[in-house]
């Protein structure tokens, strides 16, 4: 009987460590691949604004935009020459006045624009969250705008348009999405739901620690700083990795559940699986062997008092 509850314990106890290593390789997995998944969109956009930035300061101190016997429509025509060469949806000049110009003349003034005086005031890059523009008014972009400075006054603004399309793609290669400084979702999602909060995201999360107000805050902060969190979603455990985006008040968030691990490690998830089943199996016949032996016995003390 001691053998036996032995054998009983011991392969509990295996069963125990081989449902331990399953989860524990899945989590594993599904934290190594939220956190790269938010890391690399983050870099890349930070890239693309780092080198738009590069591009219109560069630009701002051309002699040919500082030349004031050059139009601005002339100016315009060359700068739209730049944007298709570079992939943007425009570049354009502002005059110090904030009106801003095509080739055709002066299109429009921008002095309502809080980004525009903020900028007119500091004199530093402004970088806004997305919004819809173009003809169809449906076409998501950012605007990264510099000063153009004469004799270290502002003279103007040159400002760069950049297609969501350019962060989409990476983002949904690596299953994330780009939040705005109000935490909306700005890009690496579908069309409905453009702008929305993640506050409503999380909302269907049971966390594994803390709150959703308290790590609601600590993705705001990721902008100069990384984390991450657990929780369940639709059953399923689930990370969330952030990664804060430097010029910017933006974050890169990527959602990662246990069925995205298992799909990652199907082979090693198959062969854990199939080392647990058959413990399981060691376990019921164990205890069926055991229970077989124990009527036979229970039978035979019967018969033995019977005969006496």
């Amino acid at each position: 009987m001691k053998k036996f509850i032995v054998c009983i314990v011991t392969l509990s106890l295996t069963l125990v460590m081989q449902f331990v290593a399953v989860n524990a390789l899945l989590a594993v997995g599904v934290s190594g691949r939220a956190v790269a998944n938010a890391r690399v969109s983050a870099r890349y956009i930070e890239d693309q604004i780092e080198q738009t930035l590069h591009l219109l300061q560069s630009l701002s101190t051309d002699e040919r935009i500082l030349n004031e016997d050059i139009s601005y429509e002339q100016k315009a025509k060359e700068l739209t020459a730049v944007a298709h060469e570079f992939g943007y949806m425009m570049i354009r000049i502002v005059d110090k006045d904030l009106n801003v110009y095509k080739e055709t003349g002066k299109a429009s003034s921008l002095a309502s624009r809080d980004y525009m005086q903020e900028l007119k005031r500091s004199g530093e890059p402004q970088i806004t969250d997305s919004f819809l523009a173009g003809a169809d008014g449906k076409t998501v972009n950012f605007t990264v705008a510099v000063a153009i400075k004469r004799d270290g006054k502002f003279d103007g603004v040159l400002f760069a348009a950049i297609y969501e399309t350019k962060f989409s793609e990476i983002l949904a290669a690596n299953g994330a999405v780009l939040m705005g400084k109000k935490q909306q979702f700005m890009s690496g999602i579908g069309e409905d739901r453009y702008g929305s909060l993640l506050d409503t995201e999380l909302d269907s999360v049971l966390f594994l620690g803390g709150n959703k107000e308290r790590h609601m805050l600590e993705i705001k902060d990721s902008a100069v700083d990384s984390g991450h969190f657990w929780g369940f979603r639709s059953g399923l455990p689930t990370i969330y990795a952030f990664e804060g985006i430097d010029y910017t008040d933006w974050n890169v968030v990527s959602r990662v559940s246990f069925a995205d691990g298992i799909a990652d490690n199907v082979t090693a998830c198959v062969m854990l699986t199939l080392t647990m089943a058959g413990t399981i199996f060691l376990l019921v016949g164990a205890i069926v062997f055991r229970k077989r032996f124990f009527i036979q016995d229970v039978e035979k003390g019967r018969r033995d008092s019977d005969e006496k």
